[in-house]
C-alpha cells in the first residue's frame, strides 16, 4: 500500500472541508432569516439574573441554540433530512421558580424548538416558566417588526406545566432574550444582569 503524498493529503482535507461547510449551510438554509434573527440572543451562552418585585431571584442559564441533522434514509420512511433547532435553558439550584419546579429528570428544558421538513412539514414551540406556546403565535412574532413581543397565557396552548407556581407572561426582546416575565401571584420579575459573557457550547 502506497503512502499519500502531500498533494493528495491535501486533497483529502480541503473535500473533507468542503463536506462540513456544505453541510453546515444547508442546515442553516433549512431556516428562513427572520427565524434565526429572533434566536439571535442565543448566539452564545449567557446565565441571566432576574429578581422580583419582591426581591426573589431567578437564576437562568440560556444555552446557545443548536442545529442537529436527522437524516431518514429508507424504504419504509422514506428519504429526507429532518433539521431540529434548539435553544435549552436551566434554572440554577438557588432559583426561586426552581424550587416550585416538579422534577422531570432533565438538566435542561427546551427554551425555542423549531423542526422542519424541508417542502414538507415544520413545527415550532416556544415553553418557559410553565407556559407553551406553539406555530401560529410563534410565527406572528418572528415576523413581527418589534423587538419585543409580550407572550401572555391567553395566547399559550398550555400553562402550569411541570411547575407548581407557574408565570403568567414574559416579554421577549429579538436582541436581548427574555427581559421581564409576571407570575401568578402578581410578582414581576426584571432582568438585572448577566453573571458572566462567557461563549461556551451547550
Amino acid at each position: 500500500m502506497k503512502t499519500l503524498n502531500n498533494r493528495n493529503k491535501l486533497i483529502i482535507i480541503f473535500a473533507t472541508v468542503l463536506l462540513f461547510f456544505c453541510i453546515s449551510i444547508n442546515m442553516g438554509a433549512a431556516f428562513k432569516s427572520n427565524e434565526l434573527k429572533f434566536i439571535k440572543p442565543f448566539a452564545r451562552y449567557q446565565t441571566v439574573i432576574f429578581k422580583s418585585n419582591k426581591g426573589e431571584l431567578d437564576t437562568i442559564k440560556f444555552y446557545k441554540f443548536h442545529i442537529d441533522t436527522i437524516r431518514y434514509h429508507n424504504i419504509e420512511q422514506g428519504f429526507y433530512n429532518e433539521y431540529d433547532l434548539k435553544v435549552g435553558y436551566e434554572l440554577t439550584d438557588n432559583s426561586y421558580h426552581k424550587l416550585i419546579t416538579i422534577p422531570n429528570n432533565k438538566k435542561t428544558d427546551d427554551f425555542i424548538t423549531y423542526i422542519k421538513v424541508k417542502g414538507s412539514y415544520e413545527t415550532k414551540e416556544i415553553s418557559f416558566l410553565g407556559l407553551v406556546f406553539e406555530n401560529k403565535f410563534i410565527i406572528d412574532a418572528i415576523s413581527s417588526q418589534s423587538d419585543s413581543i409580550l407572550f401572555g397565557k391567553q395566547d399559550a396552548v398550555y400553562e402550569g406545566v411541570n411547575i407548581n407556581k407557574g408565570i403568567s407572561s414574559f416579554v421577549y426582546s429579538k436582541t436581548s432574550g427574555i427581559i421581564s416575565y409576571s407570575d401568578i401571584t402578581g410578582s414581576i420579575w426584571k432582568r438585572v444582569g448577566n453573571v458572566s459573557d462567557l461563549v461556551l457550547t451547550k
